[in-house]
């Protein structure tokens, strides 16, 4: 399915249930990321010590095949939306051109707003057709900030610092600290 321009309804609509679809792929696939580098922190801090012997191999290539799922399956194929997405929209200087619109748009709206407490026919026509016009600007930005590439980034980043993190600081046994619950009720 090739789009040429972001001009049509069905065109803004199909993308943005495509951006629905790469959003869905990240969300998940970072939350898998997140779940087998926070059991590495846990067992680090001494909780469910017990299943540290029996599950740390398994989630080390569990947390690799996510890992690697997150980059094939969720930030590149994202990244290659968004520069999809930013080519039908004209690019940097076609998406700067739409803000200065909308922007003046609504400097305009204002205007004709502010103009008289009691509108004539004439402005009350002119407001609706900038408040038409102002719609359709706002529909035609497809952008979702879980698809950006920092942001995606970041979540790389922290997911590898937090899996890497019981590697780097020695063992700590909250559990001691704290008291078990047994220790407690003696």
């Amino acid at each position: 399915m090739a789009f040429s321009s972001l001009a049509s309804p069905q065109a803004r609509l199909a993308l943005r249930n495509l951006e629905s679809i790469h959003v869905l792929a990240v969300v998940a696939l970072f939350v898998l990321c997140f779940w087998f580098a926070a059991w590495s922190l846990v067992w680090q801090f001494g909780f469910a010590a017990g299943y540290y012997e029996l599950w740390s191999r398994q989630f080390l290539i569990f947390w690799l095949v996510s890992m690697t799922l997150f980059v094939v399956a969720g930030f590149i194929p994202a990244r290659n939306f968004k520069k999809r997405v930013r080519d039908l929209e004209g690019g940097a200087s076609g998406r700067a051109a739409r803000e200065r619109q909308l922007q003046e748009a609504c400097d305009d709206l204002r205007q004709w707003r502010d103009a008289a407490p009691k509108p004539s026919r004439q402005q009350r026509d002119r407001i609706a057709e900038l408040e038409l016009f102002i719609a359709g600007l706002k529909d035609q930005r497809i952008h979702s900030p879980w698809l950006d590439a920092r942001l995606l980034f970041v979540i790389l980043f922290v997911n590898a610092a937090l899996f890497a993190m019981p590697f780097v600081m020695p063992q700590i046994d909250l559990i001691g600290v704290i008291g078990s619950p047994r220790a407690s009720a003696q």
